[in-house]
């Protein structure tokens, strides 16, 4: 039986090519992780870009035709499933709708989904938090 015997210039270009798969299906698996997870975020951020556009609708009494929070908020608990701090103020906020809405009563949701999402928050006003723009149509009833 007879061994193989490779020169060095041979061991050489063997490892280079052996270390450059290595590099490059370690540089492929992380940016595929990292997109993941950045594009993960940038949903997390839609949903509450919406549930904070939309929140106005509660802020009268009425609700949207469409029912655009109503969306976004049933969104919001698929989109922050996991999420213990997100889903236990989901649950909160959707007994707090059952007996009347009050415009502070969405503060928390809207802080733990920030944080899941990596907005900052705490620099948010509440009184602009709880006191959402409204259409003029709308104030006058």
């Amino acid at each position: 039986m007879q061994l193989l015997v490779l020169s060095p210039e041979a061991v050489t270009v063997f490892g280079a090519l052996i270390g450059a798969a290595f590099g490059a299906s370690l540089g492929s698996f992380l940016s595929h992780r990292f997109s993941r997870n950045r594009d993960h975020l940038e949903l997390k951020r839609d949903v509450l870009r919406r549930v904070m556009g939309f929140r106005w609708t509660l802020s009268l009494g009425r609700h949207s035709s469409e029912g655009q929070f109503f969306t976004a908020l049933n969104e919001a608990a698929v989109v922050f499933a996991g999420d213990k701090d997100v889903e236990r103020e989901i649950e909160t906020f959707h007994r707090v709708l059952e007996g009347g809405f009050r415009a502070e009563h969405l503060r928390p949701l809207a802080e733990a989904m920030a944080g899941s999402a990596r907005v900052p928050y705490r620099a948010w006003k509440k009184e602009l938090l709880e006191r959402p723009f409204t259409p003029p149509d709308y104030r006058r009833g």
